[in-house]
């Protein structure tokens, strides 16, 4: 059982010392009791700490503090470089690497629940989202307002059981496609058919760009969590690769 004061730093696996030119994804998974390490805060710069301390909630704290360490740590294995020497900018809240070091490494991060997920490409640009089951009372007036009409109606036509899973589905491929395009909900959702079957890879397109859509969930928590990357169509035949990122107690 684990208290109030216990600490932790993120192990990176060292089973992507060799990325290759497929996608590799690092799941960390924590429990919201737990507080992030010295370790942790050591791989952050100071405009970061300073961000990580303006939130309210331990657990937003945690969250942040974690998914900037293991980026800064994966991109410092990835190109041979201390985390901290990692030049990042900032664009809309999200981190990119500084135009000096060219578009070698493409990269998203998300966070939900107990899960922060990264994703990270060699040159191929990707979004990736992970949402945690909030059971809400107006989920259908939410969905009516992010889903195309075919996917609203097919969402209506289910027991209203089943329709969390289906919503959270969809939400996550949409979520993941609009972070691939860097605009976030500067575009409206419902302009983005995914498609509602529950198929682990689908298509999207958006203004002539066309998306493949990996999709899975994580079903061993409680509650269960969906996610889902995207990437440019096209590219199927890419693998890609899921990594526990462990904890360790210090």
């Amino acid at each position: 059982m684990c208290s109030e004061s216990d600490t932790w730093d993120v192990l990176i696996p060292d089973t992507f010392e060799t990325l290759d030119d497929g996608f590799h994804i690092f799941h960390f998974r924590f429990s919201p009791r737990l507080r992030t390490s010295d370790a942790d805060h050591g791989n952050l710069v100071e405009t970061e700490r300073h961000r990580a301390a303006q939130f309210h909630h331990q657990i937003d704290r945690n969250r942040f503090t974690v998914g900037r360490s293991l980026l800064r740590q994966v991109l410092g294995r990835a190109l041979g470089m201390e985390p901290l020497g990692i030049p990042l900018s900032i664009e809309k809240g999200r981190p990119f690497l500084d135009p000096e070091l060219g578009d070698r490494w493409q990269f998203n991060i998300s966070h939900s629940g107990e899960s922060v997920m990264l994703i990270i490409s060699r040159q191929h640009q990707v979004g990736i989202d992970v949402e945690v089951y909030r059971d809400f009372p107006d989920m259908d007036q939410v969905a009516k307002r992010v889903m195309t009409d075919e996917e609203f109606d097919s969402y209506m036509q289910l027991a209203k059981a089943r329709r969390a899973d289906t919503f959270y589905r969809l939400w996550v491929r949409k979520e993941s496609v609009l972070k691939f395009l860097g605009k976030g909900f500067e575009i409206e959702p419902r302009r983005l058919s995914v498609g509602h079957a529950k198929n682990s890879i689908s298509k999207a397109s958006f203004e002539g760009q066309r998306f493949s859509i990996h999709q899975s969930m994580i079903s061993d928590s409680n509650p269960p969590h969906q996610w889902a990357f995207a990437h440019t169509d096209g590219l199927e035949n890419s693998r890609f690769r899921l990594h526990s990122v462990a904890a360790r107690p210090v």
